[in-house]
């Protein structure tokens, strides 16, 4: 049985004898040639890239303000008033809107209106809900109202208030 080790380059090649035959032993390894594509050469400095925080989700702050003050009576409110204070959102164009239901749940009256939020990230819409001489006067829809806002068609807040029976 012979065992016999094949090189490819002889000249820096030892040869052993072995009781099994010689073995031939490579010292070093034949060069080979390698030839690469050159990296694409890259920028020393990163491009800076530049973030804009997302703007805080929209927040309204409520206030009713029953007209003339102190009194819920329904033959004596002459309207209601509702300030809606924006905080935060997108800025730019937007829609803001408010829908007042009657106790009884039917949706009575909705109003809107188109504000430009500034930079400083707070607006202020008004609405007003006449009460005095309308329907609402007439058919004593007197109870608990409920006053819902939207800002571009989403429901942001809610919030009630209180027109009284009229007394005898």
């Amino acid at each position: 049985m012979a065992l016999l080790v094949l090189s490819g380059c002889s000249d820096n090649a030892l040869r052993f004898q072995t009781p099994v035959g010689p073995v031939e032993v490579i010292e070093s390894a034949p060069v080979v040639a390698i030839t690469a594509e050159p990296l694409p050469a890259l920028p020393l400095v990163p491009e800076p890239v530049y973030l804009v925080p997302m703007p805080l989700p929209p927040r309204h702050v409520l206030t009713t303000l029953l007209v003339p003050a102190g009194s819920n009576r329904l033959n004596l409110v002459q309207s209601v008033e509702l300030d809606v204070d924006v905080v935060g959102g997108a800025v730019g164009d937007r829609e803001i809107s408010a829908t007042f239901v009657t106790p009884q749940g039917l949706v009575w009256q909705r109003q809107a209106t188109h504000l430009s939020m500034g930079g400083d990230g707070t607006l202020r819409a008004h609405f007003s809900l006449p009460v005095a001489a309308t329907f609402i006067e007439d058919q004593r829809l007197f109870g608990t109202w409920q006053v819902l806002t939207l800002d571009d068609g989403v429901e942001q807040a809610n919030s009630t208030f209180e027109l009284a029976e009229v007394l005898p």
